[in-house]
């Protein structure tokens, strides 16, 4: 599914099923060096136990274009407008930690902000960096 967002098309794999906005929403948010096909088995359980999924290419990665984000804060600011997109308020958040920041972009979307949009955060893979 590609979505305009920021002025861009950014992929998200929905697990082989349509967007329903009468349907809690997850979005997967992939790490460094990855897309959205890390979340492949997981989207299609959701998918197909009444969940909307949102399994994306963040900006200038995988299949979505645009630049990608300078920042973890503008990678969430990327996920707000995909949420603003599709109509949905609010989203379970899953992120994955993967070889550093690009994946913790969950993070501030469950904190300072934008506390509205996070219904849940799971996060994945949480350790802290070696030095």
């Amino acid at each position: 599914m590609d979505i305009n967002v920021n002025g861009h098309s950014l992929y998200a794999y929905t697990g082989g099923k349509p967007f329903n906005p009468a349907q809690p929403t997850v979005v997967f948010i992939h790490g460094v060096l990855n897309d959205h096909s890390v979340w492949i088995l997981q989207s299609r359980h959701f998918a197909h136990h009444g969940w909307n999924v949102l399994a994306i290419d963040l900006p200038g990665q995988g299949r979505s274009r645009g630049a990608p984000p300078a920042s973890v804060e503008k990678a969430a600011d990327s996920v707000l407008a995909l949420l603003d997109a599709v109509g949905a308020p609010q989203a379970a958040l899953v992120g994955g930690l993967h070889l550093g920041k690009q994946g913790r972009i969950a993070q501030p979307l469950a904190g300072h902000q934008n506390p509205g949009a996070a219904a849940r955060c799971v996060f994945q893979q949480v350790a802290q960096q070696l030095a």
